[in-house]
């Protein structure tokens, strides 16, 4: 019974700690790929405006200064 108790208290934090790197991995994953999707939303939405539409839009990340 103690090798028993032994061997779960060493595997236990173990896979827990495994547990928590895969979540960590595949939350990185998701970041990216929702700014790969983002970037591909905002090019679409630019270029509705720019042919479909005749509205020039601003260059990606460039802020726009009026007086």
């Amino acid at each position: 019974m103690g090798a028993r108790l032994g061997l779960f208290s060493c595997l236990l934090p173990m896979s827990l700690m495994f547990v928590a790197r895969l979540f960590m991995a595949l939350l990185f994953v998701a970041v990216v790929l929702m700014e790969l999707v983002g970037d591909v939303v905002l090019g679409l939405h630019q270029v509705l405006l720019e042919f479909l539409l005749g509205i020039p839009a601003p260059a990606c990340g460039v802020p726009q200064f009026t007086r």
